[in-house]
């Protein structure tokens, strides 16, 4: 990914986490099958930015390997595919044990895209789709994850398996965002600190994700606070942007912020 194209993305998608990516790290694009509603624009415009960067990049340096293998990895989960097959998308890579994929929409998978790489496991197994695509993700390099069609649908168990693997790998030092109609939700992992400018706007939650998290400061909101979060009293729920600079930090612990436009 070119350097402005990082910068932007940084700034943009990454919501001013204080987190410099090394050069060699790459963007990670995950797509579920949980309903994508309004992030759809969103996760489209993301991708149409990796690949103009991608276009940049090729014209630059004359190198063309296929995909979005130098700057980004564009992965779906079981059924996930169905965005890529509506919009004419293909991804790098399809993983998933397919029980949520239908005869249709893998007959269209095979017309369409062909050479797609597609890795499938058996629906017996220890980890969620989501997880073993995060796993894949980390493999190739990626520290800078988005994943979309991770929250909703008819599993309330699986959203809140992503939430935990937001924790899992906030603790490896990997930014990971997970995108919904209802918020968009990271993970600090203490010591850690999020910065926002004054034009962020909208409503923003900070919940203890371990038992306590300590020298939590909230500056710059509606409610400002310094002290300890604890995971058995929601404290944090519904503050709010108010126009002004300002951050989130914690010393020991995690957190999960939940911002909501």
């Amino acid at each position: 990914m070119n350097k402005e194209m990082n910068k932007e993305m940084n700034k943009e998608m990454n919501k001013g986490m204080n987190k410099e990516m090394n050069k060699e790290d790459k963007t990670g694009i995950l797509v579920g099958g949980a309903p994508l509603l309004k992030t759809e624009e969103v996760l489209l415009k993301m991708i149409e930015e990796v690949r103009r960067s991608i276009k940049e990049e090729t014209a630059e340096t004359g190198a063309n390997d296929g995909a979005n293998s130098d700057s980004a990895i564009i992965i779906a989960a079981d059924r996930g595919i169905d965005f890529f097959v509506r919009n004419k998308i293909k991804p790098d890579i399809w993983q998933g044990d397919m029980d949520s994929t239908d005869a249709e929409l893998r007959r269209k998978v095979e017309e369409m895209m062909p050479e797609l790489e597609t890795r499938t496991c058996s629906p017996i197994k220890d980890f969620t789709d989501t997880k073993i695509c995060t796993d894949i993700l980390l493999e190739k390099g990626c520290r800078d994850l988005h994943i979309f069609g991770g929250v909703g649908g008819e599993r309330a168990d699986h959203t809140l398996a992503n939430i935990q693997l937001l924790f899992e790998l906030a603790k490896k030092d990997v930014y990971a965002c997970l995108y919904s109609d209802t918020g968009n939700m990271f993970v600090l992992n203490g010591p850690a600190t999020y910065e926002f400018p004054k034009k962020e706007k909208g409503d923003i939650s900070v919940f203890a994700l371990t038992d306590i998290a300590r020298g939590v400061k909230i500056k710059g909101l509606f409610y400002e606070y310094e002290g300890d979060l604890k995971n058995d009293f929601a404290l944090g729920v519904s503050n709010s942007f108010c126009g002004k600079e300002g951050s989130i930090s914690l010393e020991e612990g995690a957190v999960l912020i939940v911002e909501k436009e």
